[in-house]
C-alpha cells in the first residue's frame, strides 16, 4: 500500500479543525534552516534522533525519508490542505463488559453464519484510540447503538465527555437513539445541541423495520436538525434470520422523507449487494465501506463489483469505514488501497466526503 501520512508532522486536530502544532512547527523550521545551511538529510535525521525529538508518539527515530518528505511537502508552505483519513464507522464497548460482549457476538456469528470471525483489537475505547493512531488514521468515529429506550441519554452524555478529548484520542462519538423513545424529539434536540453530528440506527438490534413509522418520524426530525443518520443496512452477521433494512425498505422510506445526510452502512446492505446495485445505486444518499472489503472475512464484496458500484453511485457519496473491532484498521486501509480506484476517488472516500458532511 502506498502509505501517505495524512496528518503531516507539524499539524494536529483541535476541535475538529486542522491547526499548527507549535512545538512540531519549530522542529520543521529547524529542518528547513539546517538544510538551507548545507546539512545533509542524514545529518539532520541523526541530529533530531540524538536530541530525542519525537516523530510520532511512538518513536523518536528519524531517517532520511522522513526528512525528505517534510522538505518536499507543499503543505508546509500553507498553500495546500492535507488529506485526512476518517474511519466513519467503528464501535466500542465499556471496559467492564467488552470481553463478554465480544465473546457473545462471536458466538452469534458462528451460529448465524457457520463460520468464525474474531475481533481484530481490544474492543474498548482505548483499544480504538490505540488502533487509530497505529494505523495513522486521523479520526475514528464511534457509532453507538441503543438497544433499549433507557440507554440514549447516558450514551450521549458519555459521548460528549469523550469528544472533549478528541484531539488526544483521535476518536469522535456520534449520538444514540432508539425508535421506541417517545421523547425522541427531546433526545434529538439534545444530540444536536451537544454537537454529536449524527445518530446511529441498527434496525436488527432495535427490532424495528427501517420503513416503520417510528424510524420515519425520528429520521425526519433528525434530518431537519441537520444531523446525519447512519443505519446498519442488510443482513447482520450475528442475526441473519430477519433482515430489518433491505433495499425495498429504503425505497419505501424514501417515498416519505429524503434525509440529506442518510448513510447506508456496508455499501447499502450487507450480503445484498446485487440488489443494492440494482435498486439503490445512483440515488442521492451515502454509503460506507464498513467491513465489506475484508479479505480475511469469508463473505466480502469483490473488488470488481465494489469499484463498479462506487463509480455508478459516485465516489462523492461513499465514506470509508471499517466496522472496527471487526476489521483491523491497517488491513482495511490496505484492502481499500488495492481495490483499483484512482487517487481522486480514494481521497474523496477516505476523508473528504466525511469532512464535507460533518465538518471534521
Amino acid at each position: 500500500m502506498k502509505k501517505i501520512r495524512y496528518l503531516p508532522f507539524g499539524y494536529t486536530i483541535r476541535n475538529g479543525q486542522t491547526v499548527i502544532d507549535q512545538q512540531e512547527a519549530e522542529t520543521v523550521r529547524g529542518i528547513f534552516t539546517a538544510y538551507i545551511h548545507g546539512a545533509s538529510l542524514k545529518e539532520i535525521a541523526e541530529d533530531l534522533t540524538a536530541k530525542n525529538i519525537p516523530y510520532t508518539e511512538r518513536t523518536c527515530v528519524w531517517d532520511k525519508a522522513r526528512i525528505s518528505r517534510i522538505l518536499e511537502n507543499a503543505k508546509y508552505t500553507g498553500d495546500e490542505e492535507f488529506e485526512m483519513i476518517i474511519d466513519i464507522h467503528t464501535h466500542t464497548f465499556p471496559y467492564k463488559i467488552a470481553a463478554r460482549a465480544i465473546e457473545h457476538m462471536e458466538e452469534d456469528i458462528v451460529r448465524g453464519q457457520g463460520f468464525e470471525v474474531k475481533c481484530a483489537r481490544i474492543p474498548t475505547f482505548q483499544g480504538l484510540s490505540d488502533s487509530t493512531k497505529s494505523a495513522e488514521i486521523d479520526l475514528s468515529v464511534v457509532c453507538p447503538v441503543a438497544t433499549n429506550v433507557t440507554q440514549p441519554e447516558k450514551i450521549n452524555e458519555l459521548s460528549v465527555k469523550a469528544n472533549e478529548k478528541m484531539d488526544e484520542t483521535k476518536v469522535f462519538n456520534f449520538g444514540a437513539i432508539h425508535p421506541d423513545c417517545e421523547n425522541y424529539k427531546e433526545i434529538i434536540d439534545d444530540i444536536a445541541s451537544m454537537e454529536l453530528k449524527a445518530i446511529k440506527l441498527h434496525p436488527d438490534y432495535q427490532h424495528v423495520f427501517f420503513d416503520d413509522e417510528r424510524y420515519i418520524r425520528l429520521i425526519d426530525y433528525a434530518a431537519n436538525k441537520g444531523l446525519g443518520i447512519i443505519v446498519h443496512a442488510g443482513e447482520d452477521v450475528g442475526l441473519p434470520d430477519t433482515i430489518h433494512c433491505t433495499p425495498d425498505m429504503v425505497l419505501n422510506l424514501w417515498k416519505h422523507i429524503q434525509p440529506e445526510k442518510l448513510i447506508l452502512a456496508h455499501m447499502g446492505g450487507w450480503r445484498l449487494w446485487d440488489e443494492v446495485e440494482e435498486k439503490l445505486v445512483g440515488l442521492p444518499f451515502y454509503m460506507d465501506t464498513a467491513v465489506v472489503l475484508n479479505r480475511r472475512f469469508p463473505v466480502r464484496l469483490g473488488n470488481e463489483q465494489f469499484v463498479r458500484m462506487v463509480r455508478k453511485h459516485g465516489a462523492d457519496k461513499i465514506l470509508f469505514g471499517t466496522d472496527s473491532p471487526w476489521y483491523d484498521q491497517k488491513q482495511a486501509l490496505e484492502d481499500f488501497d488495492n481495490t483499483g480506484l484512482n487517487d481522486d476517488e480514494k481521497k474523496l472516500i477516505l476523508g473528504e466526503n466525511a469532512k464535507r458532511l460533518f465538518g471534521f
